[in-house]
């Protein structure tokens, strides 16, 4: 692979690694709100007369994340963060770590 191929192909894991960490942080900062909104939008697709399970499963998770982040499960993490450090302590936390 050429030198500047290569640079690129590196610069562009680099950028995903800083867009997942950056989408992950959005997540937990406004998990909260997200479950509430999830929440709502369950109500309507029941009374609309369907199950409600991935808005249901959503608002669970979303409630979950907020749930660890009052928590300060996640206070330790440096402001600049890789996605992957995120989803380490997840991980740690479904583990009942």
């Amino acid at each position: 692979m050429p030198l500047i191929a290569a640079v690129r192909h590196q610069g562009a894991i680099l950028l995903a690694y800083i867009k997942g960490a950056h989408l992950l942080s959005r997540v937990l900062q406004n998990g909260q709100r997200r479950a509430e909104e999830m929440r709502e939008s369950a109500k309507a697709v029941r009374e609309a007369g369907f199950a409600p399970l991935m808005a249901s499963a959503s608002a669970d998770r979303e409630k979950w994340l907020a749930d660890l982040v009052r928590a300060g499960f996640f206070g330790d993490l440096p402001k600049v963060v890789l996605w992957h450090e995120y989803a380490d302590r997840l991980l740690a936390a479904r583990e009942g770590k």
